[in-house]
């Protein structure tokens, strides 16, 4: 198992991409599926002991509870 990875937000590809590659450390993006009744299934990548989430927090309201259920999903 890797000791650290990044994991992006959909709304943060490229700096997440770019991070875990200078990083020299695995990256998956993080998938987000809104269901027509509004609710949020977030699917994150596999978990490593330390684990950076990269998350551009430019709209917080939009984003803050997406970012809540990922780092709780690394758990």
């Amino acid at each position: 198992m890797t000791c650290a990875a990044i994991q992006w937000m959909p709304t943060s590809v490229a700096i997440g991409r770019q991070l875990a590659e200078r990083l020299g450390v695995p990256g998956h993006e993080i998938v987000l599926h809104r269901f027509p009744d509004g609710e949020l299934r977030v699917t994150v990548g596999p978990a490593a002991p330390t684990t950076i989430i990269c998350c551009s927090l430019n709209d917080p309201n939009e984003k803050l509870i997406a970012l809540l259920f990922a780092a709780e999903a690394l758990l």
